[in-house]
Parts: C-alpha cells; structure tokens; sequence
C-alpha cells in the first residue's frame, strides 16, 4: 500500500485500464497493472488514501507519514488532530522519527509560533554555514509546521541554492489546499505570457521589496511588459551582481524595483483575461498571499527575481526561454544601487 502510494506521489507512473486485466492476465500478460506517465503527473489525494489506509492497519512508518501530512496540511486539510493521533500510533510501535516529530509539537497539537520558528531557522543556518551536525536534526523540525513558516523555510532555501552553499538538504515543496505555492516565486507559461506568482508569506516584511531583471524590460515604459499585475507596484529600479545565465550574459544587471502586497483595484477586464490565460480560478488569482504579474514579451528571454532586504539581496527565481538555464558560476550577489521613490 506504501509503494502505491508513492506511485500515485512521484506522478511517474499512472495505473492502466483495468477493466480487461484478468483477460490480460490469463493470455499471459503483464500482472503489474501500471505504466510510465509520459509526464509526472502526481496524485496527491490518491496518494494519500491509500497511505491512510496502511496507517488505519497500524503500520508505523504510514502512520508517521500520514501524522506529519495532515500535521502540516500538506496536498491536504490541515488536521492537527489527527495527525497527532497518527504519530502517537508510530510512536507507541516505538517509531523514532515519530516520537522525534511529536516532540516538534505543542501539547496541544499546534506548531511553534512564528517567532520560535525564525528562531529555530537562525539557528539552523547557522549550523549548516559551521557545518554542525545538529543541521539536519534542525531541518526535520523546521518541516513540521504551518504553510506561512514552510514559505519561509523556501524563502532560505532558495536563496541558499543560488549560490550553491553546501548542506542545505534539497526539500519538497508543496501546495496548500488553497492552491497557493510554498516557494517563493513560481511560473506557469500560458500563450506568449509568463505569469509570476508570490507567497507573500515567504517574506518577514508586510510590503516585501523585490527586483526584476529581463533582457527585454522596458525601463522607459517597464509597465508596458509589466502591465497585468495585482497587489503589486512599481517603485524603482536597481542594479545588482549575480551569476550569468540564459539571455542575461552579464553579472551586472538592471531590473525594475516593485512592491508586492500593497492593495490595488483591477478592472474586470483585465481580471478576465489573467483568469483565462492561465486557467486560474479567481479565488486563486485575488489570494491574500499571493501577488501575481503577467510579462507581454518575445519569444525568448530571461527574467531574474532578487529578494531585496536593505543592503541585502537574494536571487530567489531565475527563468528563460530560447537561451542556456545552466549557471555555470556561482557568486554571492551583492547590491549595487537602488532608486525609490
């Protein structure tokens, strides 16, 4: 039941019609009734029942899993309260990941505060800087908790990959039942667009900062490539050093500076067109914690995100079209200047 599951999970296999099977077992055929996918497609709620269902049978590692999905809402309902109930289960079987993640929990069933998790992440950065042994002990517990400090979990491990710093453990992320990413930039492409979504909940800050370089932006005009966009404004322009990648061959770029999360209306219209060019729902499109744009633009080009906090920035999303993704040199990126208004 575990191993269906985690077909169901990775989106690499699909089940096949079934309704012939034991026809096509008696003429000799193929007793696995499963095929590669020919792209991933994951079945999370599929995945799920039947990782329940091992868990409903006392197997400790399902209940373990299972305790820590509905724990963190994760491709599901947030359930604390069954979750526990899963974990105790394990940890009676004398499961040691399960009595280590109970230990991650409130009595009460809730996670650390906001304040307790930043705290725990401080000190989990530190440890993998000083290569301390206890970083991955601290990274399991930072994966037992809400959506918003999962978001800032990615918002670190994001930025900790740009430029290629050892020992951060590549994690999985997921979507909330809400439909909202827990990374911290995400792309969907639909006609000649490129919708960018933010989870504002990533970021510490209320009205977060960001800056966005393109080979094709616009700096007269830059509303005209970045003309569809919610709960965002443009506020400046910047200049930042980081690696080369795709059509942005130089180290030193210029990008537009905006402002994610401030209130802004939008016209039917253009709400329409953002919803039918990218399948969205429009509860997906207006959520709380999330900002999105929409670039009108060639064929092939690069777009670069940085996380601007004060004198300090992180590249959290890099993404082309037409040119090489390869980064082939890793730097730390440093600010060069910044104009606001």
């Amino acid at each position: 039941m575990i191993l269906i599951a985690r077909m169901y999970l990775s989106g690499e296999f699909h089940p096949v019609d079934m309704s012939n099977l034991s026809e096509a077992v008696h003429q000799g055929g193929q007793l696995f009734p499963w095929s590669f996918a020919r792209k991933k497609q994951p079945d999370y709620r599929r995945g799920i029942e039947w990782l329940i269902i091992a868990a409903d049978l006392e197997d400790d590692t399902a209940c373990t899993v299972v305790g820590n999905i509905l724990c963190q809402g994760l491709f599901c309902q947030r359930d604390y309260e069954k979750g526990i109930a899963y974990l105790e289960k394990a940890a009676a079987k004398g499961n040691e990941y399960a009595v280590k993640y109970l230990g991650f929990y409130r009595p009460d069933g809730k996670v650390m505060t906001d304040k307790d998790y930043e705290e725990q992440l401080a000190r989990f950065v530190k440890a993998v800087d000083e290569e301390d042994a206890c970083a991955k002990e601290l990274y399991e517990s930072l994966k037992c908790a809400t959506s918003k400090q999962l978001a800032r979990l990615g918002y670190v491990l994001i930025s900790a990959q740009s430029i290629q710093r050892k020992g951060y453990e590549t994690y999985e992320y997921s979507i909330t039942p809400s439909g909202i990413p827990l990374l911290p930039v995400v792309s969907r492409r639909g006609s000649w667009c490129t919708l960018l979504r933010f989870n504002l909940d990533a970021w510490t800050e209320q009205y977060p900062i960001i800056g966005v370089a393109s080979d094709i932006l616009n700096f007269d005009e830059p509303s005209f490539l970045l003309r569809q966009f919610y709960r965002a404004r443009i506020i400046g322009k910047v200049k930042f050093k980081s690696p080369t990648f795709g059509w942005l061959d130089k180290e030193e770029k210029e990008g537009i500076v905006i402002r994610l999360g401030e209130e802004s209306e939008k016209d039917a219209e253009d709400l329409s067109i953002m919803i039918d060019t990218f399948h969205l729902s429009e509860e997906e499109y207006m959520g709380d914690s999330v900002a999105l744009m929409a670039e009108y633009g060639e064929k092939e080009y690069s777009f670069e995100i940085i996380g601007i906090d004060g004198s300090k920035i992180d590249v959290l999303w890099r993404y082309t079209v037409g040119g090489v993704n390869e980064v082939e040199e890793y730097i730390h990126p440093e600010l060069l200047s910044l104009e606001l208004e």
